[in-house]
């Protein structure tokens, strides 16, 4: 359909250009304009000068295009010479133009074909699209062994993360009511820290004569930065800290001088999460990160 619009509408400017009687021209306005101004305009456009130098150029960039005869048939595996040669000839094995003829002269003078005349030949996947070299789905091939070692890591630490959850939402609640559930939260950490504190061995002899002497606290995460200053209470087993058991390898400290405001409890609690909000009393913290004075 559009192929039949441009063509008519290059026949009907051919004829504008042709006629010169302005009564002629009044006369060729199709019926579906209304308006004879606007077809007059439309009369004089086409025969300006500006129109007749576009048109040239137009027909110059034509004449230099090599115009192929390629089907929309798929087409088996074949070299870029044979089917630049069958686009560019007629059903009669003829060239299309001279143009061609030179060219298809000189692939037959040249001895390597496609890489002279052509350009180099790049190898190309089929199936996968436009473009898809070998390289290209090498690359492709690694980058989704990658993700998926990613998305793999990624779910491990989101059960890791619902796991975390879980124990410091029991502790909260432990913590709330002083039940008996701590000492169970309390043991699976002291598990997991087994490295730094082995199953089965005893804390360090330090009794409760070291009360009230001055100590520093470091990170419990493991970074060994000071995050307050303080003094020490107790490392009885019994004794309570917000009424919830101190439980084993962990010191009742008094905090006096924040060094990290936004460092986090050991234990936090409802009412206390960072180290500055328990300046003036007393938490748990680990007892291989209390340094005594």
């Amino acid at each position: 359909m559009g192929r039949l619009w441009r063509a008519g509408k290059s026949r009907m400017v051919k004829q504008i250009q042709s006629t010169s009687n302005n009564e002629e021209l009044s006369k060729m306005k199709p019926s579906n304009i209304q308006s004879t101004k606007d077809w007059m305009d439309f009369v004089k456009e086409k025969k300006s000068a500006w129109f007749k130098a576009e048109s040239a150029k137009f027909k110059s960039m034509k004449k230099r295009q090599l115009p192929h005869t390629c089907s929309h048939k798929d087409s088996s595996s074949v070299t870029r010479i044979a089917l630049w040669t069958k686009a560019h000839r007629k059903k009669d094995g003829t060239s299309v133009n001279s143009e061609v003829a030179e060219t298809l002269e000189r692939i037959n003078e040249i001895e390597n074909e496609g890489i002279n005349i052509l350009g180099p030949d790049r190898g190309h996947i089929r199936a996968f699209g436009f473009g898809v070299t070998t390289s290209n789905f090498s690359l492709l091939s690694k980058k989704d062994d990658h993700y998926a070692k990613l998305e793999e890591k990624c779910e491990k630490m989101e059960v890791e993360m619902t796991q975390m959850r879980s124990l410091i939402s029991h502790l909260l609640k432990s913590q709330g009511n002083g039940s008996d559930q701590l000492s169970n939260a309390t043991n699976d950490q002291v598990v997991n820290n087994v490295a730094t504190n082995p199953i089965g061995t005893s804390p360090p002899n330090i009794n409760n004569n070291n009360t009230l002497r001055k100590c520093t606290l470091l990170d419990w995460g493991g970074t060994e930065e000071v995050v307050s200053e303080g003094r020490w209470s107790s490392n009885d087993l019994n004794v309570t800290v917000h009424h919830v058991p101190l439980g084993p390898h962990a010191v009742r400290v008094w905090v006096d001088l924040p060094k990290k405001s936004d460092a986090f409890l050991w234990r936090p609690n409802s009412e206390m999460t960072y180290i500055d909000d328990a300046v003036g009393s007393t938490v748990a913290w680990p007892l291989d990160k209390v340094i005594l004075s």
